[in-house]
């Protein structure tokens, strides 16, 4: 939508522009537009161009530092190693000559190795072998040195360290060690960073670029000016994910080139860095040469242009001019041209229009004064046709008027008669159900009256075992009662027992020793009825706790008793009840099926009903949508006829206007 409206704004401004602006603005367009786009591919293409080249030469001289300093690491990692296969031992087995000779090799290695501060046997008892000579602190113990431990912990091979700062001489210091075959000490060989910085200061990348080198850490070891520093930015993440790569980014508010390699010895990161401003710079004067081309080009073509223009320009307002003494009404005009090219064809062609429209005025004026006595007739005949359209056109509107209020009254009948069936089907399907339900009732009238039966017979059942168990409790009563008089007797016979055996003691008491035998025996009958006594007496408790049971049984058995004779007359009042309902249900259920049936004849009566009202409502619909048509048809007509009328007078205007206009033409 919104190119559409530019377009439109485009298209407008165009046609507010004269024939020579128009020119002026395409040939300008045709020439600066091209020019323009040539010149900045160009410039872009080249300035690319540049930009891989300086790029290109950053990565070769990032590659050459990193071969400088392989070249310059590699011989005293060699020499590292072959101090430390040389060296035996550094325990109590090495000798003062082997130390003083030791001494001597470290003196004669420095002075042919100038990059090596220092070089140096650490020992597991804390001693220094060293050259050349400084003061260490005196709690210094080379094996709790980072250099110490990372030998020890890598045994087979050289290892390089992250920078650090040096004990006895403060500065950033870069060590190679290696740990003895026995494992008792350390040759390592200290490395001076602003000795590396010597490497970098030799190459230039580009004019204001520069070489950095960065330790595993992110931390500068060669640097302009945040040298020993912690690297910071986005960048630092890319140089660690990748062994080498080129990319830009953005530091400080500059725009960067960056190329790195990854050194394969220490790890480190060496990188060339350059602004990425210097393209432009080299591309300047490209750029300048380019707008040269440009203008030259621009100003012999304007050269043309405007010739190429005036040639086009000149008869075309010879042509104007004709053309506004004609708008006029002056069509005595000649047009004369001598060009053979599109604008003489023009200027012929717009003579041969005059001398046609000369003829064309002359034939007007003669046919609207035809065309004006025509048009009166016309408006006469068409009044008269008018009034008789619309008294034809009143006529069948009361027709169509009456047919729609009978089409009301038989759609009002017709809604009427719905209604009334929904109701009837709704008596219908309700007295269907009513039927249903008064079979069902029926049914469980009946399983009910059999259950009832079956409980009456279960409850004549029950109060015959009530009686029978009320009987046996009752004997069981008087039974009791009978060994409580028999536990009676029992305890009177043990008294009269222990009397007897009381008198039979002391009798056996007085004969003396011819009564012992006598008395023992007294002694155990008196026992006998005293257990006896006591046996009895707990009997007699036991059937009076049995009687007290016994007598509460008798007491709720005559309760059940009662209970199960009144739920016996209960039944039997049940059963007769549900004869009765299930001879009344009986007796409903052919009525509600023959009022059942009946509304189903009236709700077919009533659809026949509603069907012919339905057929009876269409018929007057057609009716009344036919009188509605004839009416439309009618106005239509009548409507006809009025613009008929309309456009004869019109006619007539227009035809009196015609010969005012042609009198304005000078033939």
């Amino acid at each position: 939508m919104k190119t559409f409206f530019n377009k439109l704004s485009i298209e407008k401004l165009f046609t507010n522009f004269t024939i020579r602006k128009k020119l002026i603005f395409a040939f300008a367009f045709i020439l600066l537009v091209p020019s323009l786009l040539i010149g900045f591919i160009s410039y872009q293409s080249a300035k690319t161009e540049i930009a891989k080249s300086m790029l290109q030469t950053a990565s070769e001289s990032v590659d050459l530092i990193n071969s400088s300093l392989n070249i310059q690491l590699e011989p005293i990692t060699n020499d590292i190693q072959y101090f430390a296969k040389t060296v035996k031992t550094a325990g109590k087995d090495l000798s003062s000559d082997d130390l003083i000779n030791l001494k001597m090799r470290f003196n004669q290695y420095l002075q042919t190795k100038h990059e090596v501060e220092m070089i140096y046997m650490g020992m597991q008892d804390g001693e220094m072998i060293m050259s050349p000579n400084v003061q260490l602190p005196n709690d210094f113990n080379p094996a709790d040195r980072p250099w110490y431990k990372l030998a020890m912990e890598n045994k087979d091979k050289v290892v390089i360290t992250d920078p650090y700062t040096d004990a006895s001489s403060n500065m950033t210091t870069v060590t190679i060690a290696k740990s003895l075959n026995d494992q008792s000490g350390v040759i390592a060989a200290d490395l001076d960073i602003a000795a590396l910085g010597n490497l970098t200061d030799q190459v230039k990348v580009g004019d204001e670029g520069y070489i950095t080198v960065i330790d595993q850490t992110g931390t500068y070891l060669i640097h302009p000016s945040n040298q020993g520093e912690k690297a910071e930015g986005n960048w630092v993440d890319k140089i660690f994910s990748k062994e080498n790569d080129a990319f830009s980014y953005k530091y400080e508010g500059n725009n960067r080139e960056m190329a790195f390699v990854t050194n394969e010895l220490t790890g480190w990161k060496i990188a060339g860095i350059m602004l990425s401003s210097e393209t432009t710079a080299a591309a300047q004067g490209i750029f300048i040469k380019t707008i040269l081309v440009i203008l030259i080009s621009v100003i012999v073509g304007a050269v043309l242009v405007f010739l190429i223009i005036r040639s086009i320009l000149q008869p075309i307002r010879s042509l104007v001019s004709s053309a506004e003494r004609i708008s006029r009404g002056d069509l005595t005009q000649d047009i004369t041209s001598s060009s053979k090219d599109e604008i003489g064809q023009l200027s012929a062609s717009f003579m041969q229009m005059v001398k046609n429209l000369r003829i064309v005025v002359n034939n007007i004026r003669h046919s609207s004064d035809s065309v004006s006595a025509s048009a009166e007739e016309l408006i006469a005949s068409s009044d008269q046709t008018t009034e008789g359209t619309r008294q034809v056109s009143e006529g069948i509107q009361q027709v169509a008027s009456g047919a729609e209020n009978q089409t009301t009254k038989i759609e009002e009948n017709k809604q009427a008669l719905e209604e009334v069936l929904q109701g009837i089907v709704s008596i219908s399907s309700t007295s269907s159900n009513v039927a249903d339900l008064a079979q069902e009732s029926v049914n469980e009238a009946a399983e009910g009256g059999k259950i009832v039966q079956s409980n009456l017979q279960q409850m004549k059942f029950i109060h015959s075992s009530v009686v029978e168990t009320n009987k046996v409790i009752q004997s069981l009563s008087h039974r009791s009662t009978e060994i409580g008089h028999i536990l009676d007797a029992i305890s009177q016979i043990a008294d009269q027992t222990n009397l007897l055996a009381l008198n039979a003691a002391i009798e056996a008491a007085r004969a003396g020793e011819h009564g012992k035998g006598f008395a023992v025996v007294a002694d155990e009958v008196r026992k006998l009825a005293e257990q006896s006594q006591r046996s009895a007496g707990q009997i007699a408790e036991m059937i009076s706790s049995v009687q007290l049971d016994t007598k509460k049984s008798v007491d709720l058995m005559n309760d059940v008793s009662h209970n199960a004779e009144a739920g016996l007359q209960i039944s039997q009042e049940t059963s007769e009840k549900f004869d009765t309902i299930l001879r009344r249900m009986n007796d409903m259920t052919p009525q509600v099926e023959e009022v059942s049936a009946t509304v189903q004849q009236m709700s077919a009566a009533v659809q026949e009903v509603s069907a012919s009202a339905n057929d009876l409502a269409e018929i007057a619909r057609e009716s009344a949508a036919t009188s509605e048509e004839v009416a439309a048809t009618t106005e239509e007509q009548l409507a006809s006829m009025e613009e008929i009328t309309a456009s004869a007078k019109m006619l007539t205007t227009m035809a009196e206007e015609l010969q005012e206009l042609i009198k304005q033409f000078k033939v």
